[in-house]
């Protein structure tokens, strides 16, 4: 196989059927686009968009669009899946049409419950949201539940040099496992006195809707009362409980 039997064609824009695939020759339309980019030229880029769902099956995840119903071409965007959840994240090119807000529509593969990561803000449980992009970052969570509230257990007691274990469940009690929906949490403990004790402080990634955080108490905590503050990272919905530091 050589280059010419993959582009026996180079004067015009051509594709070629080889083995189970195909060859497309774009000549002027991927290179340059980016120089076309800045000055908000999207053209080719429908073209390749239209060769990769025909020949290949490829389509958006999540579809943008914008105010005339036309596919976004402007936008950066990242998908991550962590189990059940999906992040997205959505960034306008800077261009000079960037410095106005622009309605979107985020067209979604099913219905799910959408927040507003930056703002721990909720935008509804749908599968069209609206938005104005513009060039601040636009972080989205979508989840197939609601995580709602936080729910804490811990021992009430606990010797130094002993290790704490933080229970808890995130909104309804569901499954864990790889399609299980997947949380993210903040968790701080305060000494009596109400300082932080930074030690502690960690951010937990996990699937399903239960908590499980080991907290290994110092030979050399002091007696009393200790409080401990879970924020959801998606939600910010907060929870606390406490547990006392007590002597042999």
């Amino acid at each position: 196989m050589t280059l010419r039997d993959l582009f026996p064609e180079t004067d015009r824009i051509h594709i070629q059927t080889y083995g189970k695939g195909h060859a497309a020759y774009l000549p002027n339309v991927i290179n340059g686009y980016t120089d076309r980019l800045e000055n908000d030229d999207h053209s080719g880029a429908d073209s390749v968009a239209d060769l990769l769902a025909k020949h290949a099956a490829q389509r958006p995840f999540i579809q943008l669009l914008d105010q005339n119903d036309e596919p976004r071409r402007d936008t950066l965007m990242r998908v991550f899946h962590n189990g059940g959840t999906t992040l997205v994240g959505l960034l306008r090119a800077q261009t000079a049409a960037a410095d106005h807000a622009a309605r979107t529509t985020v067209k979604l593969p099913t219905v799910r419950h959408i927040w507003d990561v930056r703002s721990q803000t909720y935008l509804g449980q749908t599968d069209t949201l609206q938005i104005n992009l513009d060039q601040q970052p636009r972080f989205l969570a979508l989840l197939p539940d609601d995580p709602g509230t936080i729910r804490l257990q811990a021992d009430t007691t606990v010797f130094p040099g002993a290790t704490l274990t933080l229970r808890g469940v995130v909104g309804a009690e569901q499954p864990d496992g790889d399609t299980a929906v997947g949380h993210a949490i903040h968790v701080e403990v305060f000494s009596p006195d109400g300082t932080e004790l930074e030690w502690h402080r960690r951010n937990v990634v996990f699937r399903g809707s239960a908590i499980s955080v080991a907290l290994p108490i110092s030979l050399s905590a002091a007696r009393g009362r200790y409080r401990i503050v879970v924020e959801h990272a998606i939600t910010g919905a907060m929870s606390e409980t406490t547990f006392d530091v007590i002597q042999k």
